[in-house]
């Protein structure tokens, strides 16, 4: 049902959600209308496909649900939102009682319905999308809670599927040591009363250890008993011939530095958040040194070549990637004392990896579709990112702390003269729900122009700060030097970043400055979610005399 068709002139057929009709969300579950339309559609469609098995009616990838009296009243009585929602599709069920009808229990469906029977040809998939994959599920305490709603699922439904999350979808190529929980989680399902898997793992996209982890998947989907260090070997010693021993050694080693840190393996993850644990500079020179004994036993072979060159892309990816964050440090890519000719090497390097990807077919590095020729664009871009500034290495203080998952460098990422781009992940800060207050030692420095970089990615709730304020401490209290307002805020999903430029000939006279940068109150409407806060990012705080 089209917002674009139905919106306008219908705006009831669209959910309730925080007050105000969405219609960029899910419909209105108890409106009779919408079932009617619905099952139209439905059979409209049924004719169109006398021999598909399977016809699915699902919800949109959101977390919006319809609260209106009578939706609500159906999920205080039926456990949640899932109430509301399988009342509605067993209306449509029902009246196809030969079809087989799939639906998708996520987000806020996630859980088992209560007090309500789901129609018989009703097919669950159950999509259990926030887990740490690098623990097999039953080994976890945290996962109690998962393990009641399988068991609830496993009950409720005689057609219960599953959906598994098997890759780092932010980054395919990143290594992601989740191989020993495969035959464990599989098991658990099957014990579950799982009738059937659907795994994403790479598809046609080629990541990390791509041939064999697709390979095992297929194998012990097929049969959950399957001998799965047998298996692998028999792959690898077919797949990879003389580097089989080397490649095997750098998935175990992957693997025990993962379980040895302990990293939570989120599919939402990166190569710098796992800096400090399996992915270390100690760790990856470990890797590349396999690498090359790999490389070293099938350079004669030039199939077999190919093969262990693709794992070394992976490699270079989390180096790149690595590099991106350290910056003007050790291991960063502005770091070195011949910059110029360490940063052509590094563009060559970039340039050759992003060849090597499309020769192998790997037309997009994440989810988000980054090809490898946008990667080495993006590479470029940031490397006219660097900046030289008269603040750099100052001391600086969070007065108001930020939030865990975005500390980056901490202060110092503020001005260690790398400027962010456009991954969160990379240099910049992040306050959620909060507003930033940043106090600077500058000790009188000569200086009159202060350039503050912020992020605006409204997808991902990150949002252009309503105010930034400049204070200086002066006769013990501060004083207002300047303050800037930003513009009217709109709607505009594109990832952007603003650049605020305060001037004034009294910095100068201030030992100390404090920014204090006001955050939006509530989040607009168009991005209003329960439990989501607005969040603001700031970068490199630059200061100049110009």
């Amino acid at each position: 049902m089209s917002a674009s068709t139905y919106f306008k002139t219908n705006p009831k057929f669209f959910a309730l959600y925080e007050g105000q009709r969405n219609s960029e969300s899910l419909l209105c579950m108890s409106n009779d209308t919408v079932v009617e339309i619905i099952t139209k559609k439905m059979s409209e469609i049924i004719a169109q496909n006398p021999n598909t098995s399977f016809f699915s009616i699902s919800q949109n990838d959101d977390a919006v649900y319809c609260e209106c009296d009578k939706c609500k009243t159906l999920n205080e009585k039926c456990g949640g939102p899932q109430g509301s929602f399988y009342y509605f599709f067993n209306k449509i069920a029902f009246q196809f009682p030969k079809t087989k009808i799939t639906t998708l229990a996520y987000l806020h469906t996630y859980r088992a319905p209560v007090n309500l029977k789901i129609e018989p040809n009703i097919y669950t998939l159950f999509c259990p999308i926030q887990m740490n994959r690098g623990k097999a599920i039953a080994e976890s305490s945290s996962n109690k809670d998962f393990l009641n709603i399988l068991n609830n699922w496993s009950t409720t439904t005689p057609h219960l599927y599953l959906w598994d999350y098997t890759v780092e979808f932010t980054n395919y190529l990143s290594p992601f040591p989740n191989f020993q929980t495969f035959s464990k989680n599989f098991k658990l399902y099957e014990q579950n009363q799982v009738k059937g898997l659907f795994v994403q793992g790479y598809a046609d996209v080629p990541g990390d250890l791509y041939e064999l982890r697709q390979y095992l998947l297929f194998k012990i989907i097929w049969d959950t008993q399957t001998d799965v260090e047998a298996a692998t070997n028999d792959f690898l010693n077919g797949f990879y011939g003389n580097a089989a021993p080397f490649v095997k050694k750098y998935r175990d080693l992957l693997t025990q530095y993962q379980e040895k840190t302990d990293r939570y393996l989120d599919i939402y993850s990166d190569p710098i958040q796992s800096r400090n644990t399996f992915l270390t500079p100690e760790a990856m020179n470990q890797y590349d040194q396999i690498i090359s004994q790999s490389e070293i036993a099938v350079k004669d072979n030039p199939t077999l070549a190919k093969r262990v060159l693709k794992l070394r892309l992976a490699l270079e990816y989390v180096y790149f990637e690595q590099a991106k964050f350290y910056g003007k440090d050790k291991h960063g890519m502005f770091a070195g004392k011949n910059k110029e000719d360490q940063g052509k090497l590094l563009r060559e390097r970039v340039l050759n990896f992003s060849k090597n990807c499309n020769e192998f077919g790997i037309y997009e590095l994440s989810e988000g579709g980054l090809s490898p020729d946008q990667y080495y664009e993006e590479w470029l871009a940031i490397e006219k990112n660097t900046c030289n500034h008269l603040g750099e290495k100052y001391e600086i203080h969070f007065l108001t702390p930020p939030a865990d998952e975005f500390k980056g460098k901490g202060s110092y990422g503020l001005v260690d003269c790398v400027r962010g781009y456009k991954n969160p992940a990379i240099n910049w800060i992040d306050w959620y729900g909060t507003n930033p207050e940043i106090e600077l030692n500058v000790q009188k420095l000569d200086f009159n122009t202060i350039n503050i970089n912020t992020l605006s990615d409204q997808r991902h709730w990150i949002f252009t700060p309503k105010k930034i304020s400049v204070y200086g401490f002066e006769k013990d209290k501060w004083q207002l030097i300047t303050q800037l307002e930003s513009e009217k805020l709109s709607k505009n999903l594109e990832v952007s970043i603003q650049i605020w430029e305060f001037k004034s000939n009294n910095f100068n006279r201030y030992d100390t400055l404090k920014i204090e940068v006001e955050n939006l109150k509530e989040l607009p409407y168009w991005r209003k979610r329960k439990n989501k806060k607005p969040m603001v990012m700031i970068d490199e705080i630059e200061l100049y005399n110009n």
